[in-house]
């Protein structure tokens, strides 16, 4: 037996005063107290970082790892009601003057991180498509186009990428985007929480974007080619979702009705 150690976290004994807190929410059941020192007693550590969470001592810390935790706000940082407010007010947004930097982006792709994920799976990677986007549209056109007469969009995709273009700015996929930000992952929820916290994260900076799902029907088409443009994305993780990104060019007066959603209570 170990004081709280194993291939993921280590701890300071000397500091450790016993309290119990990280046994408490060890969902693993692999921590004991043992002489007034937490001890874990087994390998089934998955990363939930719970007990480096709850310790008032920042007795534990993350092998390799230089992170400096924050304090925990005893309040929300913001109430119900801001956070309505903040998501009445969001819209899809279509209609772009110029993409996002590098320095926009990574904010909002790390907000993607801080996501749960199914058994802490942690399984979701980003792909930002802008320079290489042209390619990557012939790619899907190239997929989808035996399948053109299927759907009236698509029909309309193909006709555009063989240079029947009626209004410049509305590419039938993509509108006026030129930058995508694909998902991908092992589990389908993990992928799309994820990108929702990036999508909020980017709104509550002015910018935005809208969900498309056809570059999806690309890829389950043929999935051995998508793959292949990305070539750094594990064969394991599928494309899960797609975001066209930029910077708008229409900004929205007011909130508009919202739907009704039905909820079952049982």
């Amino acid at each position: 037996m170990e004081f709280l150690a194993s291939d993921i976290l280590e701890a300071d004994p000397s500091v450790c005063v016993g309290c119990g807190r990280c046994a408490s929410v060890c969902i693993r059941n692999a921590i004991e107290i043992r002489g007034k020192k937490a001890v874990y007693t087994g390998d089934r550590c998955f990363a939930c970082f719970h007990c480096f969470a709850v310790c008032p001592k920042g007795v534990i810390s993350v092998k390799g790892s230089d992170y400096v935790p924050k304090p925990v706000a005893k309040t929300p940082v913001l109430d119900c009601g801001q956070f309505m407010g903040f998501l009445e007010q969001r819209r899809s947004i279509r209609w772009f003057d110029r993409n996002l930097t590098r320095e926009e982006l990574e904010p909002a792709l790390a907000a993607g991180a801080l996501s749960p994920t199914a058994m802490n799976y942690e399984d979701v990677e980003f792909a930002v498509v802008d320079d290489r986007l042209d390619d990557f549209m012939q790619m899907v056109y190239e997929i989808l186009k035996p399948i053109r007469g299927e759907l009236p969009r698509i029909e309309e995709f193909c006709r555009w990428m063989e240079g029947d273009r009626p209004d410049p700015k509305r590419h039938p996929f993509l509108w006026e985007g030129r930058q995508l930000i694909l998902t991908f992952a092992k589990v389908d929820a993990n992928a799309f929480i994820a990108m929702a916290r990036a999508e909020l994260a980017l709104y509550a900076e002015g910018l935005g974007g809208f969900y498309s799902l056809f570059m999806n029907m690309a890829a389950e088409r043929d999935p051995e080619r998508f793959a292949g443009f990305f070539p750094d994305v594990p064969r394991d993780k599928k494309l899960k979702c797609v975001f066209v990104c930029g910077h708008p060019r229409i900004r929205f007066a007011r909130t508009v009705p919202p739907r009704n959603i039905s909820v079952h209570w049982s």
